[in-house]
């Protein structure tokens, strides 16, 4: 028994020295260009050769922590609503090595104006009660109903974007995003649900109607009547959007843009020849899982896929958003 008893432990600290010896920890503090402590931080830490990810959000006190981190090649990223997005690439952990990266966030171009803050935000899209539980609602063919109103996330894909396209994009970051679409009431990107915010959707058997409440024109459309892309039709804002069913998944194929709109708030651009893949499960009543695939060889030297998740917000209801009534973006983004 005592054998037993010495083997068992002496396997404990064997797996232990183990685990210590082959991984480490990565930690740090945020903070904001002021120094203080943002309201909220997504923390994501992707192993670039398993392209494994894990999450975390940043303590009250600013810090995050990853452990045991398996050694390798890493990146980190952090997302704070209201602020420019944190990257760093290339990081490498070794065995039983703590490294400590801090990161000092960037304002966007909203500057953290009073509304538009972070604490603003996570007021509205994180201190929110849990969405209702419950099985997937079905229209009457047998088909998920994605019909209601919905609260999503930030969605931060990972572009492998050509030189020229990287180039352009730290001009337009550089320039404090004066030419972001939106600021002069135009559509905020070809890539519908890929921000966060609230947003609508209405289903029949014929179209899906996405209606958003900040954006211009505040809705897309995506025709589920079996009709294919028109071989004439372009190039738009929004391109053409025809959706197909995969078992309970709903792929939303898209084309025909212009070149006019950003990919994301970092302000890279995409060509004529971008086509956008959306499948959206409803694996319950008060969630939707989105995944976004982005593929573009004008601007991109891979396709990239991104997922996302949206809350229901039974309570809540899209609001009327006209952009070019009191526009005062125009005169103070000057950029530099």
């Amino acid at each position: 028994m005592k054998l037993t008893i010495c083997v068992c432990i002496w396997a404990c600290i064997c797996a232990a020295a183990f685990s210590q010896s082959t991984s480490g920890t990565i930690r740090g503090v945020i903070n904001d260009t002021d120094g203080g402590v943002p309201a909220i931080a997504f923390v994501q830490l992707k192993n670039t050769q398993t392209s494994g990810s894990s999450n975390a959000v940043g303590s009250a006190s600013g810090q995050y922590s990853f452990t045991p981190v398996a050694a390798g090649n890493y990146e980190l990223s952090v997302i704070v609503p209201g602020m420019k997005t944190f990257q760093r690439k290339g990081i490498v952990i070794r065995q039983g090595q703590t490294l400590e990266i801090n990161v000092g966030m960037e304002d966007g171009p909203t500057l953290r104006t009073l509304g538009e803050d972070p604490a603003a935000i996570a007021a509205i899209f994180i201190n929110r009660p849990p969405p209702p539980d419950g099985p997937t609602p079905r229209t009457t063919d047998g088909k998920p109903d994605f019909s209601g109103v919905w609260v999503g996330g930030p969605a931060a894909p990972e572009l492998d974007v050509l030189p020229w396209a990287e180039a352009l994009a730290k001009e337009r970051t550089a320039s404090n995003s004066a030419d972001f679409p939106p600021s002069r009431c135009l559509p905020a990107g070809p890539v519908p649900l890929f921000g966060p915010g609230f947003f609508e959707l209405v289903q029949s058997s014929k179209v899906l109607m996405m209606v958003f409440e900040e954006d211009t024109p505040g809705y897309r459309q995506a025709f589920l009547d079996g009709r294919v892309h028109p071989k004439d039709f372009g190039p738009t804002w929004l391109g053409h959007s025809t959706g197909t069913w995969d078992g309970d998944a709903l792929v939303i194929d898209s084309v025909g843009f212009n070149d006019k709109g950003w990919l994301d708030f970092e302000g890279h651009p995409h060509t004529e020849a971008l086509h956008v893949i959306q499948r959206i499960r409803r694996p319950n009543l008060g969630n939707l899982e989105i995944q976004i695939t982005v593929d573009d060889p004008g601007t991109l030297r891979k396709p990239s896929t991104v997922i996302k998740t949206a809350a229901l917000a039974p309570n809540d209801e899209i609001q009327e958003y006209i952009c070019n009534e009191n526009n005062k973006d125009v005169a103070h983004i000057v950029g530099k």
